[in-house]
């Protein structure tokens, strides 16, 4: 389980996140839903210790997250897909990895699988597709197999192939008890995946239901994230 508690980050005058507290339980599918400028992606960081958040604890599996080590076998964080060396294999990058967290090389080998490079992982990254190199952040994150993982928009670049695949992947990395929490902007992957949304408007959490109550009667998810978050051109939004 992931716990958040009272989570606040400001830049200067702007408060980006202000106090949010929230709970993604193990085995639970959860997620983050919001504008552009809304809070997702520093939400994300805070919890994953890249950026420091000014205020709040965090929490996984009741112990606390107070030093904010990045360690691949509590924590999985897949943040962007920027973090290569271009001339480096998929292989090479992965038990660099791998090795700096004592993490074995067998587990590469079944991470490159799992996400479907096995033939690919001698060519070096910068020879990658876009979605090539979402399956290799994929790969790291699961590198430790952390019971808490974090994903901002894990299906940018995929094909229709590789949508399905990650669905299938997120939804199986989340019913085998792990607390998954992904942040997007697809909401037909969210209604055929979530167990449960959260929505920040404004740096505040707004909506932290099951997926089935925020829907409510709105005819679908489109619907009721309209009508959760209000007025999209409100100047409240701006980044």
């Amino acid at each position: 389980m992931l716990r958040i508690e009272g989570l606040t980050k400001s830049y200067g005058p702007r408060t980006v996140l202000d106090g949010i507290s929230t709970e993604v339980a193990s085995g639970s599918l959860t997620y983050l839903l919001g504008l552009n400028g809304a809070g997702k992606s520093t939400l994300l960081r805070c919890v994953s210790g890249v950026t420091t958040a000014d205020r709040g604890s965090i929490a996984i599996n009741g112990r606390p997250w107070s030093n904010r080590r990045r360690h691949v076998r509590e924590l999985g964080i897949h943040l962007d897909i920027d973090g290569f060396t271009p001339r480096h294999t998929a292989r090479r990058h992965l038990r660099w990895l791998a090795h700096s967290a004592r993490v074995s090389d067998q587990r590469v080998d079944e991470v490159i699988d799992l996400v479907g490079l096995t033939d690919v992982a001698h060519r070096p990254i910068g020879d990658y597709s876009l979605g090539m190199r979402q399956r290799v952040g994929i790969a790291g994150t699961l590198l430790g197999d952390p019971p808490v993982l974090l994903f901002d928009e894990p299906l940018n670049g995929l094909d229709i192939a590789g949508i399905i695949w990650l669905r299938t992947l997120l939804r199986e990395l989340a019913d085998d008890g792990r607390a998954v929490l992904v942040a997007s902007h697809l909401l037909d992957e969210v209604r055929r995946n979530a167990d449960r949304i959260l929505v920040l408007r404004g740096g505040r959490l707004i909506a932290d239901d099951p997926l089935e109550d925020f829907l409510g009667d709105a005819p679908d998810l489109e619907s009721a994230y309209l009508r959760a978050i209000g007025d999209p051109m409100d100047s409240e939004y701006s980044a």
